[in-house]
């Protein structure tokens, strides 16, 4: 697949020349590939807000010849981002000017995270949010580069003053920790791109304890709907040259300024608590 010739490098081209109608539908379908593959013109339109008809011409404005062209290049780039060499190797061919690389990164980061607006529902982040406030503690799991975030979310909020903890385990050693979960906890799983075994097994884990789940996600969001409690779908990595854990930070981040703003005083008296601390171990 030529990187150049994808939905998001003929968006970007044309997005001055688009009528605003067709503007509005190429950027959704460019954030919800998975739609895109999956369904048909007139479910995509309906998911959209607009008509079949609108959907197909913008196929067509896009350089398509049809919509069926467009939805298999979406089955092609859904196909390449389970693979991390694929993926590394389209980034590289994104960023083919030495002079701009770094340029090319920071914008290509910047529209990811501006993107997240479009995709993530914010009636399943108010649902969230409002579980993650009555729950017992937050189990936040990620494997990987996810690992990371799964830990930035879970420090986050223990500062914010809510029981968080992370895991990264893989294995058999996973088994000894997901003992400790009880029906009030909520798990937020953070899982990009790929379906590891273990994070089916936390998901599934919590779905027959009867715990809540929250699952983050750009590449599962449709197979794992029916599976988590709320799913938070965040916007194409792999056709740029951002960092598939770039949106997962930005959701971490907003979800603790989200509670903490709802929990101020616990909040600031947490955070008065962690300095008082600080200077106790410091000495200063």
């Amino acid at each position: 697949m030529d990187a150049t010739t994808t939905l998001f490098e003929r968006l970007e081209a044309r997005t001055d020349r688009l009528p605003p109608a067709e503007l509005a539908v190429a950027r959704y379908m460019a954030t919800h590939l998975d739609l895109v593959a999956s369904r048909s013109a007139i479910e995509i339109a309906r998911a959209a807000g607009t008509s079949d008809a609108t959907v197909v011409r913008t196929a067509r404005s896009l350089g398509y010849p049809g919509l069926r062209e467009l939805k298999r290049e979406a089955v092609d780039v859904l196909a390449r981002r389970s693979d991390p060499a694929a993926v590394l190797s389209d980034r590289l061919g994104r960023a083919e000017d030495p002079k701009h690389r770094a340029q090319r990164v920071f914008m290509d980061s910047a529209g990811v995270i501006d993107a997240l607006s479009e995709t993530i529902d914010l009636d399943v982040w108010e649902a969230a949010v409002t579980t993650a406030l009555s729950a017992r503690r937050l189990f936040c799991y990620g494997i990987g580069p996810a690992g990371a975030v799964a830990a930035f979310c879970a420090n986050s909020l223990r500062r914010v003053g809510l029981g968080a903890v992370h895991s990264s385990t893989t294995g058999i050693s996973l088994a000894d920790e997901l003992l400790g979960l009880d029906t009030a906890d909520l798990v937020v799983i953070f899982a990009p791109l790929r379906m590891f075994r273990e994070v089916s097994a936390v998901l599934d884990h919590a779905r027959n304890l009867g715990a809540p789940s929250l699952v983050v996600t750009e590449a599962l969001a449709e197979p794992l709907r029916e599976r988590a409690t709320f799913v938070l779908e965040t916007p194409p990595s792999t056709t740029v040259t951002a960092s598939e854990s770039m949106a997962g930070f930005a959701v971490a981040h907003a979800l603790t300024i989200d509670i903490a703003a709802r929990t101020r005083d616990l909040s600031v008296s947490t955070m008065s608590r962690l300095n008082e601390l600080r200077e106790h171990v410091t000495g200063h």
